[in-house]
């Protein structure tokens, strides 16, 4: 992704930096959410 304005690129840095990993299929239910909300159940 290419941002053409410095002071977006830049906030995206930041809060690229803030971002976290959280493992979701671990989570108790997430399997069962995230089939109702693809329509499959």
């Amino acid at each position: 992704m290419t941002l053409v304005s410095d002071e977006e690129k830049q906030r995206a840095q930041e809060i690229s930096k803030k971002v976290k990993y959280v493992e979701l299929s671990t989570h108790k239910g997430f399997k069962e959410e995230f089939m109702k909300a693809m329509a499959f159940s």
